[in-house]
């Protein structure tokens, strides 16, 4: 059982009452019973056990379903036995469907025991072998039905929004459409599924439906509509259809607000010495400004990547939409981590692609990428993080081809840009050069390689310095031995540190441990 706790309490609440109508078919009537009923409701409780992917009650219920198509077609005949069978499978099945949220293995035993019992009465068994409960059997018909109906609920609601109560309808039955992994192979349902129940748990139980939430239901309305016309005639969603389109700018997300000036809290003390009313701590344990970034970003740069792995695989408006607004969100962020604690190229460097993240191309894409892995780049300090940054920055912007789109933000250092020589000029007449062609941006391997050439070039300093050493006077070297207290030296030492010690009346362990090594030099001599 691995489906959410909100699908398995639906699947619960329908399949309790699938149940009582087996039930009732079963006992109603002294003879036969209607056989197309009893595979109709059988078929219903399938359905709905492997949409909440609970294996097991799927398999007794295909098995009830075989026995009632056996009767209808007369292969299987009514007896009190198989009335019996049927009325102990129903009590079986009224305790492992409530148990299908803490499934446990006894309950395995149980329902594989009442399978097999079943299948006595099943004929031609090896011929009509059960399926395997998996989501991929679940066909685009079943989701084409459930794509109606949530169509036709949400066109009912706008129709007439005091009826709250159908609300909770529209819900579960979004929440069953996304409990069907078939639904990831015909976007962009599970998207339109979550920004319609997200508007649905955002109205308030007595107000009224603003024109923008209307829209933004009939135009989800239309897409299931749409996508349920698709499946059922072509199997698949025309991505390209004006419905999807519609939605997508229905639910366009707000342009982002200008980023809130960042204060460091160095700034809010006075520059003396003090004393201040806050002091730093003293802890040899406190974490690191490098620490605390890292721990407070790994998480966000790691949904950065995945964030940028869906924009690559985003191909309908609607998702590609939700990616952009996801990942300005991120880079919002980061970017202000960064500039709360002074480090100002990281912040630069994240600044510059919000601005560019508008569109996702493959160039951004890359960047926002190459970026993501210079921070998580094991135990690196702030300034490693940084030089990294600086490095890909600079490799980036003389890569030709590869320029700035937008100027960096409000605060951010700006770094000017290559220089573009003057293009020459070309005779009347003439041909002009083949253009070599340009290559791509560095990217993975490539740039990794070349971080770590540009960090190790760093090293020719110390064999070639910027600068000219500083030159001392007195260039000689001073023995250790010669800086040490030793002979009257040493005892002179000692009694100063005696009477330094009378004076404060009080002798602390730094002072003893002094004198003592200094008594033990005298003594050396």
């Amino acid at each position: 059982m691995t489906s959410s706790p909100e699908l398995l309490r639906f699947f619960t609440t329908e399949a309790m009452e699938y149940l009582d109508a087996l039930e009732g078919i079963v006992t109603s009537s002294a003879g036969s019973p209607d056989a197309g009923a009893f595979v109709a409701v059988a078929r219903a409780m399938r359905g709905s056990a492997t949409m909440a992917r609970a294996p097991r009650i799927s398999d007794i219920a295909f098995v009830l379903e075989q026995i009632g198509s056996s009767l209808r077609e007369g292969e299987l005949s009514w007896t009190v036995a198989l009335q019996e069978e049927l009325r102990d499978a129903a009590r079986d099945l009224r305790a492992l469907i409530p148990a299908a949220t803490r499934w446990t293995a006894q309950d395995d035993q149980r329902a594989l025991q009442r399978i097999a019992s079943l299948r006595h009465y099943t004929p031609n068994d090896e011929a009509r072998p059960t399926p395997q409960s998996s989501a991929s059997t679940a066909a685009p018909i079943f989701i084409a039905l459930q794509a109606a109906a949530i169509a036709g609920d949400l066109e009912a609601f706008v129709a007439d929004s005091r009826g709250r109560t159908l609300l909770d309808d529209v819900v579960n039955r979004l929440r069953s459409l996304r409990g069907i992994a078939g639904v990831a192979d015909h976007p962009p349902l599970g998207d339109v599924a979550d920004a319609v129940e997200r508007s649905l748990r955002a109205l308030a139980p007595d107000a009224l439906l603003v024109d923008s939430d209307a829209e933004l239901f009939r135009s989800a309305a239309a897409v299931f509509r749409r996508a349920s016309a698709d499946l059922r005639a072509r199997g698949r969603i025309n991505l390209a259809s004006g419905e999807i389109a519609r939605f997508a700018q229905a639910t366009a997300p707000p342009e982002m607000p200008e980023p809130e000036r960042i204060v460091h809290i160095d700034d809010l003390f006075y520059a003396d010495a003090g004393p201040h009313v806050v002091q730093r701590g003293r802890e040899s344990g406190a974490a690191t400004p490098d620490r605390h970034f890292r721990s407070d970003t790994v998480t966000r740069v790691e949904h950065l990547r995945r964030l940028v792995a869906e924009a690559r695989a985003a191909a309908d408006p609607i998702s590609r939409d939700r990616v952009r607004h996801d990942l300005r969100v991120n880079l919002e962020r980061i970017e202000q981590m960064a500039r709360s604690i002074n480090a100002q190229q990281i912040a630069a460097f994240f600044a510059e692609l919000l601005q560019r993240a508008r569109s996702l191309d493959a160039a951004l894409l890359d960047t926002i990428e190459s970026g993501a892995q210079a921070l998580l780049v094991p135990n690196a300090t702030i300034e490693e993080m940084e030089q990294r940054l600086a490095l890909l920055d600079r490799t980036r912007h003389a890569t030709p081809g590869v320029a700035r789109t937008a100027p960096p933000t409000a605060g951010a250092p700006r770094r000017p840009g290559p220089a573009v020589p003057p293009r020459a000029a070309i005779p009347l007449g003439a041909t002009a050069a083949p253009r070599k062609p340009t290559p791509p941006p560095a990217s993975g391997k490539a740039l990794h390689d070349l971080l770590q050439q540009g960090l190790s070039g760093l090293q020719s300093l110390e064999r070639e310095p910027l600068s000219e050493p500083a030159r001392f006077d007195d260039d000689s070297v001073v023995p250790i031995e010669s800086l040490l207290y030793r002979g009257r030296s040493a005892l002179q030492r000692a009694i100063e540190v005696r009477d330094e010690m009378r004076t404060k009346g009080s002798a602390d362990q730094e002072s003893l441990q002094e004198l003592y090594d200094l008594l033990d030099l005298a003594r050396a001599e």
